[in-house]
């Protein structure tokens, strides 16, 4: 599998996370997950800010607690 980070867009950051489990096909506690924008509803409603995040599967060392 590739370690490269991939850019996911949601309406709020947990849309944007499911969006990259199901992509890489994985849980949650097994991404690495970088929070570039939260997303804005901005005036009335209007001219909305999407979430964006980034992600990548962790490694296995990572998640061994020795």
């Amino acid at each position: 599998m590739s370690l490269e980070m991939k850019d996911f867009y949601g309406k709020d950051v947990a849309s944007a996370i499911k969006e990259a489990c199901d992509a890489y096909g994985v849980a949650q506690e097994n991404l690495n997950i970088e929070v570039v924008e939260t997303g804005s509803t901005g005036i009335f409603g209007l001219i909305r800010k999407k979430a964006h995040i980034r992600a990548t599967i962790q490694l296995e060392d990572e998640t061994a607690t020795d």
